[in-house]
């Protein structure tokens, strides 16, 4: 027997919608790390976004690079921080990286003047 694994479309909208009433801000960014926690962040990014969620977190560049193939116009944050070797992916697929130091912060406020 092969397990499967189900997704409600309606119920992860109707719980993305929850979240987002229920805060203060009302604005939510969901975490689809991990290919989505292994669920498929092509079938489940699309589902969020068409539900009003405009940004992202995702784990590393590359991840940000295949999640900007399947949504051109949201916004996409690498909880990983800023490499200065992955620099050409945030300008050329526009991600914003989460700075965790100092030299993070010095090191991305000092791309494109060298």
């Amino acid at each position: 027997m092969v397990p499967h694994l189900y997704i409600d479309k309606n119920a992860l909208i109707d719980n993305y919608q929850f979240l987002k009433d229920y805060t203060a801000s009302n604005h939510i960014l969901p975490v689809l790390k991990s290919n989505a926690y292994g669920v498929g962040v092509e079938f489940i990014a699309p589902i969020l976004h068409q539900a009003g969620a405009n940004g992202f977190f995702v784990a590393r560049p590359e991840e940000g690079v295949y999640l900007r193939t399947i949504l051109k116009d949201a916004a996409i944050y690498i909880l990983d921080g800023y490499l200065k070797a992955d620099d050409h992916l945030y300008s050329d697929y526009k991600l914003f990286p989460v700075l965790h130091d100092k030299e993070q912060i010095y090191d991305y406020n000092q791309k494109g003047k060298e």
